[in-house]
């Protein structure tokens, strides 16, 4: 199916080019040794990340992509599960993790010149992932737009990169309350992230590290309710 796309199909398709797909595929190979048996070979690693993409950049079912990829829906479902347990124990702090003091001081940086805010070093939100209603407290996970959903927080950078990433919390939960029960949260509390020896005075004022979000997050020196999605 794939040999067939071009580069739109790619990114129409799976969200992504031909080449991105490719050094992906390079990336996931270490941790997917081909397995065959004597009564058939093992997919190759480069349907199996499709199918993944494929399932993970819309809306369709296991079904739906068993037909497109000539493949059986258990097969599907076992893939998409395999694959995705590889991006999270072994890609996700590779390419997910809060910036080093170096780094910190290049966003804050790029932030100022795209935007002309000072020391900005990431922006907060949350997004719903719509889930099927669990069979235990369905009724927690119905988020305000009514639907079952659990929360993906995101700290993004300047452009537009994830630093840290939170998600579990069920659908009815605040962003605030998630907020302040995350990782990011304690690293922010105790300035392991942010660090205060890189404050700036602006109109005599000492601003420290600092990052966005929305009315949803609590104001403190560190953290400005001033960015909207």
């Amino acid at each position: 199916m794939v040999n067939c796309w071009n580069e739109d199909d790619w990114i129409k398709n799976i969200r992504m080019s031909k080449a991105a797909f490719n050094y992906l595929c390079k990336e996931v190979s270490p941790f997917m040794p081909i397995q065959g048996t004597n009564f058939r070979k093992s997919l190759p690693l480069e349907m199996k990340l499709a199918v993944t993409l494929y399932f993970l950049s819309g809306s369709a079912d296991y079904r739906t992509i068993a037909n497109l990829f000539g493949l059986g829906k258990s097969t599907v479902c076992t893939i998409v599960h395999r694959i995705c347990k590889h991006f999270v124990d072994n890609l996700m702090k590779k390419y997910i993790s809060l910036p080093s003091r170096e780094e910190t001081m290049e966003i804050i940086v790029s932030f100022e010149k795209l935007y002309g805010f000072p020391q900005v070093v990431g922006a907060v939100d949350g997004c719903h992932i719509r889930i099927k209603a669990p069979h235990k407290n369905s009724e927690d996970y119905i988020n305000r737009k009514e639907y079952h959903s659990i929360i993906l927080q995101g700290l993004v950078d300047s452009k537009y990169l994830f630093r840290d990433i939170f998600v579990g919390w069920t659908g009815k939960s605040h962003d605030s309350r998630v907020f302040k029960n995350s990782p990011l949260y304690k690293e922010c509390l105790a300035r392991t992230f942010l660090p205060t020896n890189l404050s700036k005075i602006i109109d005599n004022i000492e601003i420290g590290p600092l990052i966005l979000g929305d009315s949803a997050y609590p104001l403190k020196n560190w953290l400005l309710r001033s960015w909207k999605s």
